[in-house]
């Protein structure tokens, strides 16, 4: 499972701590803790540097309570990360355990109980626990006598940012990636771009831009490459937009895909037509492969579902469904 969380990031983070045993997390400043008491058996880094408290950005009446519970405490000076493992689940993301966070500002973040990446983060605060001061009771004396010198409130309306679906909420779908041969297949779109930028598309026709613009949020789809196979299955998280308008991420930064390292030769071949230029459909892929290893659909007897419309509902494909839904590994 793996999801992007923004409006819905506190409750989310509400229901991993209800019900986690052990909370590993560093955070570098916490001035609440209604969702999260640490207690016996949690570890808590943070940035409890004298500029952090006399600022009031991190809480000493907070970790004082935490480590009444039990909690072992520590401090790393410029800490600036923000991710908290519950168990066997890691959130993270942009948000420090403050009201402001929770009520004012714009957050998101990322939620996983991949292993690896479980792991990776449990171990990453364990050794920055190694390289921090511990926060015992001289160090928590000395902080409480800090003077707290809080800037004014800002006072910030946060809007509803919709980060897309995070499960299936919509129909299964067939989509047929590619140009109309194996030998110009990837010229003007390639399933390399489209597995590195999370999108399927289409386009130089009306009744394939008609056919992207069908596709809705929450919409699963299985991509199918002719001469090919099956490649992938993922969600649709953006309706469909023209290539000029469609954003990546490049290096930390994000771009039109325009500007982005392309493998297709021609990628704006439709785009001064603005009736059949490329429309690209953004999905979180759940599982995809390389074309080479593509599931055949005469691999199966009757062959799996295919079709020369670039998207079409599965609803009467039960079987192409429940076969792709075992190769790919989908519980549902």
């Amino acid at each position: 499972m793996q999801s992007i969380h923004s409006d819905s990031l506190w409750v989310e983070i509400e229901r991993l701590a209800s019900a986690s045993c052990c909370r590993v997390d560093a955070v570098a400043y916490t001035t609440d803790d209604e969702l999260i008491q640490f207690g016996k058996g949690d570890l808590l880094v943070v940035d409890a540097s004298d500029q952090a408290i006399r600022a009031g950005q991190t809480s000493h009446s907070v970790l004082q309570r935490a480590f009444d519970r039990g909690a072992k405490l520590y401090c790393y000076q410029g800490l600036h990360a923000k991710l908290i493992v519950f168990d066997d689940t890691v959130v993270i993301g942009s948000a420090n355990l403050s009201r402001s966070s929770r009520h004012n500002l714009i957050e998101a973040g990322i939620v996983t109980d991949d292993p690896s990446s479980v792991a990776a983060a449990r171990f990453f605060v364990e050794q920055l626990a190694k390289q921090s001061n511990q926060i015992d009771e001289a160090f928590l004396e000395r902080i409480g006598k800090i003077e707290v010198v809080r800037h004014g409130p800002v006072s910030v309306r946060r809007p509803e940012i919709r980060t897309g679906p995070t499960e299936v909420s919509g129909v299964d779908c067939y989509v047929s990636f590619s140009d109309k041969s194996k030998e110009t297949e990837g010229v003007h779109r390639s399933w390399v771009d489209a597995r590195r930028y999370g999108f399927v598309s289409a386009g130089g026709k009306d009744k394939y831009v008609k056919a992207m613009n069908r596709l809705s949020l929450g919409d699963r789809v299985f991509v199918y490459i002719p001469i090919y196979g099956y490649v992938a299955v993922g969600i649709v998280m953006e309706k469909a937009c023209r290539m000029s308008q469609f954003l990546v991420e490049v290096d930390g930064k994000t771009v039109p895909i325009k500007e982005a390292p392309l493998t297709s030769e021609q990628p704006f071949r439709f785009e001064n037509e603005p009736e059949i230029a490329e429309r690209l459909v953004r999905v979180r892929w759940i599982e995809d492969h390389a074309k080479k290893d593509a599931l055949k659909q005469d691999a199966f007897d009757p062959p799996l579902f295919t079709n020369p419309e670039v998207v079409c509902n599965l609803k009467n494909s039960p079987k192409t469904v429940e076969a792709l839904k075992e190769h790919f590994g989908l519980s549902e």
